[in-house]
């Protein structure tokens, strides 16, 4: 647990006490809380399986987390959103090694518009490249959704008096959390 609360600790610059965290499943959302009780301990303090005909509207999933929201104070809570691969798209781009890493992002922007089929300015997206490099070729993993879809989240998140703090693929989110548990994925899924 030592290396979640090293995780809050760095999760924006200021000192954080809860992470909230919303993936979804199907036609619920698994919605986790987390609460830094010392600097070495993390403690698990919600659970809640959140079930939303309507995924986005205020009277499905916004007045779920309003209500979860109220009973964990009137703070304005900050989650992070995992979105399962068929909400997303993502690939991987291979650059030249001289290629500058401005024009990256513009290449990732026309490589999500397309597989989306919308407007470059009507996605979002995220990439990173890969550690390692045979020198003349950069791979980039990216990753992108519709913005209307981030805009949808946001305006549910701000219903509920929440605010939303990233969206990420489950798998990205699952890894980071498991390599930030005290042993690892191994420990975690024997838990």
């Amino acid at each position: 647990m030592q290396a979640w609360s090293r995780f809050l600790r760095g999760v924006v610059g200021r000192p954080v006490r809860q992470a909230w965290g919303l993936a979804a499943n199907g036609p619920t959302w698994s919605l986790v809380g987390l609460s830094l009780q010392t600097p070495d301990l993390v403690r698990v303090h919600t659970t809640r399986q959140l079930l939303c005909a309507d995924r986005f509207s205020s009277e499905g999933l916004g007045a779920q987390l309003r209500e979860v929201g109220m009973t964990r104070g009137r703070s304005r809570h900050r989650v992070s959103m995992a979105l399962e691969a068929d909400q997303l798209v993502s690939g991987v781009l291979e650059f030249p090694a001289q290629m500058p890493h401005d024009d990256w992002v513009t290449e990732v922007q026309l490589e999500v518009s397309q597989m989306l089929g919308k407007a470059p300015d009507e996605v979002n997206f995220d990439f990173h490249p890969e550690a390692r490099s045979d020198g003349a070729v950069q791979r980039v993993h990216w990753v992108g959704c519709s913005q209307s879809q981030i805009d949808d989240f946001k305006s549910c998140a701000r219903f509920a008096g929440w605010q939303l703090d990233s969206v990420e693929p489950a798998v990205h989110a699952a890894r980071r959390a498991a390599s930030s548990l005290q042993g690892g994925l191994v420990s975690l899924l024997t838990q």
